[in-house]
């Protein structure tokens, strides 16, 4: 009886979600994707040793505006990639935003150091509205604003207005790029696959800052595409960047 009033006494003072965090623990307890360690979806040594693996950005092409973080060779990232782009596994965002943000705070700041008093915009790559149905969600949507969080836990500062998921529209459904496919395959699949949403107008792109955000590239082709896309609608190359977390 006394057991019982002490459960009692702790739920009301736990809220659902709480609750439901620890029943979940208790009978579902998380481990790694990776290595299989129980404790967290993606755990600490795991997240370190995929920090440490950085990529060299062979393969694209004019990388002076593009800047990719870790190598997609690293079998224990394609394992968190695929975890949250095909196995529904968003919450392994939470995790692979810890490793990649102070990169991304740095890039922020390198950039901005040299457009001082200029806006910022960050634009996560769209997919196709296909592409959506089949998912239910944009992994670099998710990826972005995970990490976002984490540079205002972490930096104190605070990015969340600076995200725009509905500026830049993926028109065009293409099929995955295969490693067969050449620079110049890929840039014919890309090809016209963006379209800027009207409710934006033109005068909004001028003088901005613009980080298009992806969490892979290989020969920069989807970034190329969308620069251009957002360069016609009113936005100066010279203030446009590229980010990805792998290559």
């Amino acid at each position: 009886m006394k057991k019982l009033n002490e459960i009692n006494i702790m739920t009301k003072i736990m809220s659902l979600k709480d609750i439901k965090k620890l029943l979940l623990e208790i009978f579902f307890p998380e481990s790694c994707i990776v290595c299989s360690k129980f404790g967290e979806i993606v755990c600490y040594e795991c997240r370190e040793e995929i920090k440490k693996d950085k990529t060299n950005n062979e393969n694209i092409k004019n990388i002076n505006w593009i800047h990719a973080n870790l190598s997609y060779k690293n079998e224990k990232l394609k394992k968190v990639l695929f975890s949250i782009k095909y196995y529904y596994l968003k919450l392994a965002s939470k995790y692979l935003a810890k490793i990649v943000y102070e990169d991304f705070y740095n890039f922020l700041k390198d950039k901005l150091s040299f457009y001082v008093g200029q806006e910022l915009i960050i634009i996560p790559i769209p997919i196709s509205k296909k592409r959506l149905i089949e998912r239910s969600y944009n992994q670099t949507e998710i990826l972005i604003k995970e990490i976002v969080k984490e540079i205002k836990d972490t930096e104190n500062l605070d990015l969340r207005g600076n995200i725009y998921i509905d500026l830049l529209i993926k028109n065009k459904h293409t099929i995955k790029f295969a490693k067969t496919h050449s620079p110049t395959e890929r840039e014919d699949l890309i090809k016209d696959a963006f379209n800027v949403n009207q409710n934006y107008k033109k005068e909004f792109l001028e003088n901005k800052i613009i980080i298009l955000f992806d969490d892979i590239t290989t020969t920069g082709s989807t970034f190329y595409e969308a620069r251009n896309t957002l360069v016609k609608s009113g936005a100066k190359r010279e203030n446009i960047f590229g980010y990805a977390i792998a290559h």
